[in-house]
């Protein structure tokens, strides 16, 4: 059951997540300067619209290399300069993660504005924190683990690094990672090294709860459901995250539908519901479940109410796979908070 299960709320995200057709503008260096003004005055909320405009990322890095020695030149403004436009090029990156890698590319850029400065701050550690979340929803592993050194250079102690080298780990083992050069011994290898290094992270007091969560996760990819409950058993008493205990929940349900414990399994997935009320994934996880035992009504009414919603009930399995980038908004507000 879980692998269809997991089909179908992939399949659902997919469907809520599709960009829209935009607009676009060719990147010219007056309507960059113009827009990267408005954006370090305070006018970023009026600006960020315009960002998701932007038709070629390698065209406004351009822009944005010829703009910046000018930009910065004056002593008096140097230090919010630098700030704002390097937040300027993360907030492009990610109104157009759509790009993918063109928005990793462009996200490297500002990076390389960040190591150049010799006394990293505050706002270059939130900055930093916010690519996390822009390389996680790029589903870019490579960008990922190379941004976990860049970080280490300069914040060696962030307690997030070994966490984030987990998430860049596992996502190469993901389903929906370069699927053509996929091979059943690669995904293994990928989820066998994530497990190591989610093992190392569960060690570090501020991100052990998400560790053990994600560690449990995996070693129920590889079949090792006693590690998988374990793990996921640790996850409830070191978080109060909503998020992350529901995701507990749900993959601890799962767990014991594969030791064949269905009573436990839907009491695991009824409590994931009280967290998350209405999500997919418990629901249709649950449904499954009451199907398999016999009892089709209540089968078909757990399906019913989340077909018949007029929107989708927020589900955190929907961004558990690009790690950080669930926490973008609290994340990027926290940089833009700092572009003074």
């Amino acid at each position: 059951m879980y692998p269809s299960v997991r089909r179908v709320v992939v399949a659902i995200a997919l469907v809520v997540s599709m960009p829209l057709a935009r607009p676009t503008v060719a990147a010219q260096e007056p309507w960059v300067l113009e827009w990267l003004q408005a954006y370090a005055s305070g006018h970023q909320a009026d600006v960020l619209p315009k960002l998701a405009t932007v038709g070629s990322l390698k065209e406004f890095e351009e822009d944005l290399d010829k703009l910046l020695p000018k930009w910065t030149a004056a002593s008096a403004t140097q230090e919010q300069h630098r700030r704002a436009i390097i937040a300027f090029a993360i907030d492009t990156a990610f109104a157009r993660i759509d790009l993918g890698p063109g928005a990793s590319k462009l996200a490297e850029w500002a990076c390389r504005q960040i190591r150049r400065h010799s006394k990293p701050d505050d706002f270059d550690h939130r900055a930093y924190m916010a690519m996390f979340a822009l390389f996680g929803g790029a589903a870019d592993p490579d960008a990922l683990e190379l941004h976990v050194m860049h970080v280490k250079f300069q914040f060696p102690n962030e307690p997030r690094l070994a966490l984030e080298r987990g998430i860049a780990e596992e996502m190469r083992g993901a389903p929906f990672y370069q699927p053509a050069t996929q091979t059943p011994a690669g995904v293994i290898k990928h989820r066998e090294e994530a497990a190591r290094r989610y093992a190392d992270a569960a060690k570090i007091d501020a991100v052990a709860a998400e560790a053990n969560l994600r560690l449990g996760r995996v070693k129920l990819d590889l079949g090792k459901l006693d590690d998988a409950l374990a793990a996921l058993d640790r996850v409830e008493p070191l978080s109060k995250d909503g998020a992350i205990v529901y995701l507990a929940d749900l993959f601890r349900g799962m767990t014991l539908e594969r030791l064949g414990k269905p009573e436990d399994a839907a009491r695991a997935y009824r409590q994931a519901l009280v967290i998350g009320p209405g999500a997919q994934s418990a629901s249709i996880s649950l449904a499954a479940l009451t199907f398999e035992q016999g009892d089709r009504t209540a089968a078909d009414r757990l399906v019913n109410e989340v077909l018949q919603r007029p929107a989708p009930v927020p589900d955190p399995w929907w961004t558990y796979w690009p790690g950080d980038y669930r926490l973008a908004a609290e994340l990027f507000k926290a940089m833009r908070e700092a572009v003074k």
